[in-house]
C-alpha cells in the first residue's frame, strides 16, 4: 500500500510544489529576477509497503544546490527495495545523497521478507561466478572466483543448504571462474553425472559422478576459450552458447552428444545478438536466452528461445525488468525465474525477483532479502528456490565483497 509522508508543510510562498519561490521568471537573481529571495523548492517522499525515510536536513523548503540524505529505514520483517522510485529512479544507495536543484519527487519501497537465509556463512569461502548444480538430491557449489582474484576448484555439497560437506579440495581441474556445472546423462535412462565446462578462458570439458573423482573427456573442444557463457543440458545434448573470449561478446552455439566432440549449430533466421554475462535455462522444452551484456557494453533485457538451436523466436524485446548481465536464473515452481544481476559496469547491482510462464510477461516478485548482488547462482531444489553466494555491494560508497550465504524462497514446485 502506497502512502504519502507529509514531510513539508507549504513552501514561504503558500504553495506546495509548482515553480521555485523567488523574484523573476525561474525564481532567484538569475535572467529576469529582480535579486530577491534565492530559489527554494520542495521534496515529497512516498512510501510503499511497511517502512520510513528520514530525511536530513529536514525542512519546509530547500535552498537550490542544498545538499540532503535519505535513509530508508524497513519496518519488522521487511527491506528496503535497493532502488528508488520518482525523480531518484534506479539510484540503489541507501542512504541517498541528493542535491537539490528542482521539486523533487521520490519514492521508496519495501517488501516484506519472504526469503529465509539457510546460512551466512556457508563452510566453503566467499566466491562468485562460479558453478553450481543439483544432483544426487543435493545442492552442490563448484570452483569460482574467490577473494583477491583466487580462482578455486574445489567442490562442496549438501542437502538441506545449512551443512556443507567438502567433497574436493583440490580436484582435478583447474581453478576457474565463468566456467558451467551441468547434471547430464548422455546415454539417457540413467543416473546423470556433473558436468564442468570451461570457463577462465579454458576449452576443457570433465565429467564426475560422485564430485570427488573426475574424468577430463577432452581438454581442446572445438569452441573458442570463453568465459561468462551459458550450457545447458537439451535434448540428449549439452550446449555451450555464447559467452565473452576476451576480446568481444560471442553469439556461436555448440552442442555434443558425448562432451568430447562438439558441432557449431548452423542458425536460421534471427537470433539473439552476441552476449556475455547472460543466463538462461531450459523450459516447456526449449533452450531459452535472458538478457546480458552485449557489443560495446549495452546492457540487455530481451528473451529468445528455440526447440532446437537452429530456429530462435524473440519472446520479448524487454521483458520488463531492468536490462542487466551476470544476473541468475532458475525453473521453479512452473516458471522461468530472474533475480539479481549487475548494470554500470558492476558498479551497481540489483536483488530484485521476477517470474514468467511464458518467457513473454514477466512478474515482479517479493525481492530478495539478500544483499544486492551479481555472479551469484540460482537453482530449484527440495521445493524450494535457491540463491548462492555472489559478488554483492549495497552501495557505491562500498567496495564489493564476495559472498558464502546461501538463501531460500518457499514456493511449492510443480
Amino acid at each position: 500500500m502506497a502512502s504519502c509522508i507529509p514531510l513539508f508543510g507549504p513552501r514561504g510562498d503558500g504553495t506546495v510544489g509548482g515553480s521555485p519561490t523567488g523574484g523573476g521568471p525561474g525564481g532567484g537573481s538569475g535572467p529576469g529576477g529582480d535579486g530577491g529571495d534565492d530559489v527554494t523548492y520542495t521534496l515529497t517522499v512516498t512510501v510503499e509497503g511497511e517502512g520510513t525515510v528520514t530525511v536530513t536536513p529536514e525542512k519546509a523548503v530547500y535552498n537550490s544546490g542544498e545538499l540532503i540524505t535519505l535513509t530508508a529505514v524497513p519496518a519488522t520483517d521487511h527491506h528496503f527495495l535497493s532502488h528508488w522510485g520518482g525523480d531518484a529512479a534506479d539510484r540503489l544507495e541507501n542512504p541517498l545523497f541528493l542535491g537539490i536543484d528542482a521539486d523533487r519527487a521520490i519514492t521508496a519501497v519495501f517488501s516484506p521478507d519472504l526469503w529465509s537465509v539457510a546460512t551466512a556463512e556457508a563452510g566453503w569461502s566467499a566466491r562468485s561466478l562460479h558453478g553450481a548444480v543439483v544432483h544426487d538430491g543435493k545442492l552442490w557449489v563448484i570452483g569460482g572466483l574467490g577473494e583477491v582474484g583466487v580462482l578455486l576448484n574445489d567442490i562442496w555439497s549438501s542437502e538441506n543448504g545449512t551443512a556443507w560437506t567438502p567433497v574436493a579440495a583440490d580436484a582435478a581441474w583447474s581453478g576457474r571462474f565463468g566456467h558451467a556445472a551441468v547434471a547430464h546423462d548422455p546415454v539417457g535412462g540413467g543416473d546423470p553425472d556433473i558436468w564442468i565446462i570451461g570457463g577462465a578462458y579454458l576449452r576443457d570439458v570433465w565429467r564426475s559422478s560422485d564430485g570427488a573423482v573426475w574424468t577430463e573427456v577432452t581438454d581442446q573442444a572445438e569452441w573458442n576459450e570463453r568465459t561468462e557463457f551459458l550450457a545447458v543440458a537439451h535434448d540428449t545434448k549439452l550446449w555451450v552458447m555464447g559467452g565473452f573470449d576476451g576480446s568481444a561478446p560471442l553469439n556461436d552455439i555448440w552442442s555434443s552428444t558425448d562432451g568430447e566432440t562438439w558441432t557449431p549449430v548452423d542458425t536460421t533466421g534471427e537470433i539473439w545478438s552476441p552476449r556475455r554475462g547472460h543466463a538462461g535455462v531450459v523450459y516447456d522444452g526449449k533452450l531459452w536466452v535472458i538478457g546480458g551484456i552485449g557489443e560495446d557494453g549495452a546492457l540487455l533485457s530481451d528473451v529468445w528461445y528455440s526447440e532446437d538451436g537452429v530456429v530462435w523466436t524473440q519472446a520479448t524485446a524487454d521483458a520488463g525488468w531492468p536490462a542487466r548481465s551476470s544476473h541468475a536464473a532458475a525453473v521453479h515452481a512452473g516458471r522461468i525465474w530472474v533475480f539479481g544481476g549487475s548494470r554500470d559496469h558492476g558498479l551497481r547491482r540489483y536483488r530484485d525477483v521476477w517470474s514468467s510462464a511464458d518467457g513473454i510477461s514477466w512478474t515482479p516478485e517479493h525481492h530478495g532479502s539478500w544483499s544486492p548482488r551479481s555472479g551469484h547462482r540460482a537453482l530449484s531444489h527440495d521445493d524450494r528456490l535457491w540463491m548462492i553466494g555472489g559478488e554483492r555491494r549495497w552501495s557505491l560508497h562500498e567496495m564489493p565483497t564476495k559472498t558464502r550465504d546461501v538463501w531460500y524462497l518457499e514456493t511449492p514446485a510443480e
